[in-house]
């Protein structure tokens, strides 16, 4: 996670595109999850979720800390 410091405008765009990334992950896993009849595939799709979700918290957290306003999760 990031240690302090200021983020430049660059850093702060590319990490809201990585945002927008893990959270079009989401949505697709979510969406793929509900419609896979495989339970090891399905359960792949939750684990994804859930990995996504906590980098979008990590991520929020770190803008947040720059000033950043968190994003929809």
């Amino acid at each position: 996670m990031h240690q302090g410091g200021r983020l430049s405008e660059m850093e702060k765009l590319q990490l809201q595109e990585i945002l927008r990334n893990e959270q079009l992950c989401v949505n697709k896993c979510e969406f793929f999850g509900q419609q896979i009849q495989d339970p090891s595939l399905r359960d792949l799709c939750r684990h994804m979720v859930d990995m996504s979700q906590r980098h979008i918290n990590e991520l929020n957290a770190i803008l947040s800390e720059s000033g950043v306003s968190a994003q929809h999760q």
